[in-house]
């Protein structure tokens, strides 16, 4: 679950956001000194502060010396970074300590190098500052109260920040119960309070209080003084802070809403006038406001526009920020965890690793933000199986959460949690995997949240772990009261988006439920097995739903991985009930289970592909189509305006759904093939095929492998013999032995033919595969046992049939595109010798480029009278696997076939690049 930043006046992204207090100086001197430093010209700058400063001092005017203070953190910055500009920063405030400057005068000193510390990412050292400034205030007699609760309230946001929210919420509480005890606290100063308790009962999961505050910090600030501070900035950090409220409990509509009210009213106070400093702290509260947005797109499964908003915040940060400053670490933490969600690995350790490096390298410990990237990398080592590394890097993970957050636990923290007992669990550590999901529920029920979304996630966990190690009676239990929590939960009105966040989780709980079920019955009778599928039908309905919101093929293909064992149950079921009762209505189930994950697959790079065309549709239709898909893609581009981009995105978002709604009611054909679910009855794909064509589906189910046959008349579903398989087919792309190659050829005839050879009475057949049958030509295979590769003209599959491929049974009615291959093509040959190739040449080809030696051989270009660009490779067998490895970095989607050539027994592969 990404983390969502608070906005407390000034926090992280993927918690609630603080933004620390100071009051507004300026020295009208200063001004040259800022016209040099924004012309670059530092040493003009250096001789300008050092002559005022002198002239100040010297003159007693200690009032105007501190206004000074920015500046001299600014030139000791440029000059060599921030250590150089805390020299500089701390080198004035000792010479205001030396002219004998009052209490009164240094509290206002270390609060303003507070306050640059934090403008330029030294949050360490800005917590430091303030220290220095509450253990002065506390020294002056008689001072004001709300001074110190000042104090104690910076300290609290600089404490946050760094990630040490034990810390920051001692210090927020003081703040609190000091203004609360004051009659004349303003009404700014209750809603800072307001909202940082707020943001604290946040990371105590404690959300009913925290919307009570944040709530409260709005009300304050309608009954503050009208300036652009607390009518676009301060709103904008609450809004910020609700979205994280109503994500976190389902609401993913308001957060929606609430993320864009956030972002206007950012993108409003920018277009003001108020001081460059508070102008920085807006522009880095929304970048991170974007950040939690793309949070909140990721939880309901769209990776696609939640890493659109990662990349556009990253880059945003890179140009807006200077070397050092934690944002730039933050996002790339961010951009690690997207990555790991895509499963793209090496992607997610870079960036990791990379926001880790500049972490260290950073002054404070930004706790929460190492934790989150350890726990990434804990995820990327599980996820590689090497569960030694995995262990170190959760127990280091862990060990950094609780050093944060010391006794509270966060929807981050606790989403660890249950990570790390899945990962015992599976490892054999039943003790240690309990003892985590246990004492998060215990928490959440000691502080009133047994009835939540965290709740339900918590029970859920629970009943994974007794599943994985085997006690299903407690899994049965824990399920069943996650799924009860779950529907008690929803019984309030949601909107579609809501229900399919708050369901993201349930067809797991309904999947563990189930097999746990399955696994306690030892006569699993017609009755229980359709009780059963019943449950996994209903997980499959969330499914089909979200994909309705999902519109890259990337992140329905993540969608389809994580729920793989689901399918596979699901069509256990299925074939078990086809087998007991004869039905067929299980077998067309069986079949549509199978090709509805493909097809969801299939159908997210149609328009990528431009593989169909839908003459029902209208062409200004499919226009707007592309155009809304286009706006959406372009809104995030450099070139338009920043302050108009955020707000672009979100208004074409919105024209796209509601262009799906027109769709669904309008043009519900297109919108069936297009994004709507699919399922046809066998029935139904017999009226299809012609008499003289036989179809084979191959499946495999519960690692059983199974052959559907189906022609005109007939449909039959014949078990196969899958032992060795892979390893044969394997064998067989590698080596290019013919005494070897040959047997092979054999006994894979044997496993995958002969059964249904017997079912098969049509010249025309038309192969689907399934898994690693993808990678064997059936053609090449041998009825008999065979002494040389001549012997397959009169005894292979080739020679009996002729034999088409295809990739789902959904698309066997869809029109062929009309592919114009004149461009990125390349053509593979076994045994082109030179003489065959002269022959070629003479017949056909006007030109032949020069012999190349390549890692398979030699190879070399020609161009035949139409231009098509071919390179052929001379070897006696060109593997698969070799061929897909040379290909990989270029091609991004291969389609092979096998003809003849000009003379018998050589076969061409062809690949073509769409």
């Amino acid at each position: 679950m990404p983390r969502h930043s608070p906005l407390i006046l000034s926090v992280l992204i993927s918690v609630v956001v603080l933004f620390p207090l100071f009051s507004q100086r300026s020295a009208g001197g200063a001004h040259a000194i800022e016209k040099a430093l924004s012309e670059g010209d530092f040493k003009r700058a250096d001789s300008l502060f050092t002559y005022d400063v002198a002239h100040f001092a010297s003159t007693g005017n200690l009032d105007t010396l501190i206004t000074y203070i920015p500046l001299a953190g600014k030139i000791g910055n440029k000059d060599a970074g921030p250590v150089q500009a805390k020299k500089k920063v701390y080198e004035l405030i000792n010479l205001l300590t030396h002219h004998d400057a009052s209490g009164h005068q240094l509290l206002e000193a270390y609060e303003d190098a507070g306050e640059f510390f934090g403008s330029i990412g030294q949050d360490q050292y800005g917590y430091d500052a303030n220290k220095e400034a509450l253990e002065i205030a506390m020294s002056i007699p008689k001072l004001s109260p709300l001074r110190i609760a000042r104090c104690e309230y910076n300290l609290g946001t600089y404490a946050q920040r760094l990630g040490n929210l034990g810390l920051s919420q001692k210090h927020g509480r003081n703040a609190m119960a000091i203004r609360q005890h004051q009659p004349d606290t303003p009404p700014e100063d209750m809603y800072l309070s307001a909202n940082a308790m707020g943001a604290l009962m946040w990371f105590g999961s404690r959300y009913d209080s925290a919307a009570i505050f944040f709530k409260q910090a709005l009300a304050e600030l309608e009954k503050a003084t009208p300036n652009d501070l607390n009518r676009y900035f301060r709103p904008a950090n609450v809004w910020n802070n609700m979205a994280a409220i109503y994500s976190v409990e389902g609401n993913t509509t308001e957060a929606i809403h609430a993320m864009e009210m956030t972002i206007v009213n950012f993108q409003k106070y920018l277009e003001g006038e108020d001081p460059k400093a508070k102008r920085v702290s807006a522009t880095e509260g929304l970048f991170q406001a974007i950040d939690n947005l793309a949070g909140i797109y990721r939880e309901i499964g769209d990776y696609g526009k939640g890493g659109d908003l990662l990349r556009y915040s990253y880059q945003r940060k890179l140009q807006t920020f200077e070397a050092g400053n934690p944002g730039i670490f933050i996002s790339e933490i961010l951009l690690g965890q997207h990555y790991q969600g895509l499963y793209e690995y090496d992607s997610a350790s870079y960036y990791l690793k990379a926001g880790l490096e500049k972490l260290e390298q950073s002054e404070g410990g930004y706790l929460f933000w190492a934790a989150d990237a350890y726990y990434n990398l804990a995820m990327i080592a599980e996820n590689k199986n090497d569960n030694a590394q995995a262990a170190i890097f959760y127990k280091k993970s862990e060990a950094l959460y609780e050093e944060s957050y010391q006794g509270d636990y966060d929807n981050i923290y606790m989403g660890f949690l249950r990570s790390a007992s899945v990962f015992y669990a599976k490892n054999n550590n039943y003790p240690a995997a309990i003892e985590r999901a246990e004492k998060v529920y215990n928490y959440l029920v000691s502080i009133g949240e047994n009835a939540s979304l965290q709740a339900f996630y918590q029970l859920l966990n629970i009943a994974e772990i007794n599943f994985l190690t085997h006690r299903y009676k407690e899994a049965v239990h824990y399920s069943n009261n996650a799924l009860s929590t779950l529907r008690s939960k929803m019984q309030g009105g949601f909107t579609m988006l809501d229900s399919i966040k708050m369901e993201v989780f349930k067809p797991k709980a309904l999947l563990i439920n189930a097999k746990s079920s399955y696994f306690l019955k030892t006569n699993r009778d017609t009755s229980f097995l359709k009780s059963l599928a019943t449950q996994m039908a209903e997980a499959s309905e969330i499914l089909q739903k979200r994909k309705v919101f999902i519109d890259d093929a990337a992140s329905i293909n993540i969608l389809m991985k994580d729920h793989q064992e689901l399918l596979d149950f699901s069509k256990q079921l299925q074939l078990e009930l086809f087998e007991k009762s004869g039905n067929p209505s299980h077998l067309d189930a069986l079949v549509n289970l199978h090709e509805s994950a493909l097809y969801s697959r299939i159908r997210a790079r149609l328009d990528k592909q431009r593989a169909i065309r839908f003459t029902q549709l209208p062409d200004s239709i499919k226009n707007d189509e592309d155009s809304l898909k286009s706006a959406i893609a372009g809104s995030l581009q450099m070139d338009i305006p920043k302050t108009e981009q955020i707000a672009g995105y979100l208004a074409a978002l919105n024209r796209w759904e509601a262009y799906l709604a027109t769709l669904k009611t309008k043009y519900p054909s297109y919108y069936n093939m297009r994004y709507a679910t699919l399922s046809r009855p066998i029935s139904e794909l017999q009226e299809d095929l012609s008499d003289s064509t036989t179809l084979i589906r191959y499946i495999y189910c519960d690692s059983r492998l199974l052959a559907l046959v189906v022609d005109k008349k007939h449909k039959q579903l014949i078990p196969l013999n899958s032992d060795s398989l892979d390893e044969n087919i394997s064998k067989l792309l590698t080596i290019a032995d013919e005494k070897r190659q040959l047997p092979l050829l054999y006994d894979l005839y044997r496993q995958v033919w002969e059964p249904i050879a017997s079912k098969i009475n049509t010249k025309r057949v038309v192969i689907i595969p399934d898994g690693i049958l993808y990678n064997l030509s059936f053609e090449m295979l041998a009825d008999a046992s065979l002494k040389n590769y001549s012997e397959l003209a009169s005894n292979s599959l080739l020679s009996r049939h002729s034999i088409s491929y295809h990739y789902s049974l959904f698309m066997l009615n869809q029109p062929a595109l009309q592919q114009n291959l004149r461009s990125n093509y390349v053509g593979f040959t076994p045994g082109f010798s030179d003489e065959l190739k002269e022959k070629y040449i003479a017949s056909r080809i006007t030109t032949a480029g020069p012999i190349l030696e390549t890692p398979f051989g030699r190879a070399f270009h020609v161009k035949d009278i139409d231009g098509y660009k071919l390179t052929f490779l001379e070897t006696k067998s060109i593997g698969l696997m070799s061929v897909r490895n040379c290909l990989a970095a270029h091609l991004h989607s291969v389609a092979y076939s096998e003809r003849e050539l000009r003379q018998p027994n050589h076969a061409l592969l062809s690949a073509s690049c769409h």
